[in-house]
């Protein structure tokens, strides 16, 4: 037996308390190296050689020391992470802050667990999800400000109104026709259009919290988009379509 092996313990509750207590301490000593790194870097204690020092005295790549830094930073004041290593303290680090302490659903096996609870994989998969899902935010933001310019800039436009002289007409002359009628109520309807998206255009940045709707809203929101769907479709198989296909009521 060498030395090691006769001062350890054969009670395997003291030998649990003390692997959690140095996991604590190894924790720990994350969060006390990125902050001296900080400190040594942000003072420049070695005089423009921050590279050098890093690699030579402290035997660690400058792009390591960095990761320190930045989960001293990020996370040096929450106390919940010192059992975790530093790949997975670096991947919760750069998580939006709103981010690193809800539930999570892992792409790739469907269970939900929180940031603390995650390997590294689980942890990119789900950091590769959430920018996605922000992407795909940010684009529909863009085609919403579009959408929204664009009404804006016909309703800024006045109506155009035209008039048709009508024979024996009963009342004045200058009759306005059922088309005419039609064409005034595309500016109505492009004005209550972007009513309703200035109004409700947020709907479509929840994705997570349009899914936890409860059941009887699920259904009523369900049926609102069927109703929209329908009455898009129709309009533009009108305006798709040809003469020939036209019929005369």
């Amino acid at each position: 037996m060498t030395t090691n092996e006769l001062a350890l313990s054969s009670d395997l509750p003291t030998l649990t308390a003390e692997i959690n207590a140095y996991k604590r301490v190894a924790g720990e000593a994350i969060f006390e190296i990125g902050r001296r790194l900080k400190h040594v870097k942000e003072k420049d204690l070695v005089h423009g050689q921050w590279a050098r020092w890093c690699s030579e005295d402290i035997g660690m790549d400058r792009a390591q020391a960095d990761k320190f830094i930045r989960v001293a930073v990020e996370l040096g004041d929450e106390c919940t992470y010192t059992q975790i290593g530093l790949r997975a303290l670096y991947e919760i680090a750069t998580l939006p802050p709103e981010e690193r302490t809800r539930g999570h659903t892992i792409p790739s096996t469907g269970a939900t667990k929180t940031p603390d609870e995650m390997t590294v994989r689980e942890l990119r998969e789900v950091k590769a999800a959430l920018k996605a899902e922000r992407e795909r935010a940010e684009k529909a933001e863009s085609d919403y400000e579009t959408v929204r310019d664009t009404l804006e800039s016909m309703r800024d436009q006045p109506p155009q109104v035209e008039y048709v002289y009508v024979e024996n007409a009963d009342s004045d002359p200058l009759a306005v026709t059922g088309d005419v009628r039609i064409n005034g109520n595309v500016q109505r309807l492009s004005e209550a259009v972007g009513e309703v998206l200035e109004e409700f255009g947020f709907f479509q940045y929840y994705d997570r919290q349009v899914q936890a709707l409860s059941e009887r809203s699920r259904d009523e929101l369900t049926t609102v988009v069927t109703a929209l769907e329908r009455f898009t479709h129709s309009l533009k198989r009108a305006l798709n379509a040809s003469d020939a296909d036209v019929i005369e009521i």
